[in-house]
């Protein structure tokens, strides 16, 4: 998109543009997502809580409540063909 902002991840921050004298913003909990076409594998950090969960609409939105108390910084996820589009959509 014209005029987007992109942003670039480095050493547990995130700055948006490239601009040195951008916003940064510290990350004080993430959570990593990896997606196969079966099953969520979700890490978070740093509690180093770890869970799976089945890729369904269902588990979905249950994950989705779950991950709303945590209160996330960041939420990383791989982008596997268009199996973490659901996921995606959902956060």
């Amino acid at each position: 998109m014209p005029g987007a902002k992109k942003a670039r991840i480095t050493q547990a921050r995130v700055t948006f543009g490239f601009d040195p004298k951008a916003e940064v913003v510290i990350i004080k909990q993430w959570i990593g997502i990896d997606v196969s076409k079966k099953r969520l594998d979700i890490y978070i950090s740093p509690t180093g809580e770890a869970f799976s969960c089945d890729n369904t609409p269902i588990e979905i939105a249950q994950l989705v409540e779950r991950l709303k108390t945590k209160n996330p910084t960041l939420v990383v996820l791989e982008a596997t063909r268009k199996l973490h589009i659901k996921v995606a959509t959902a956060i």
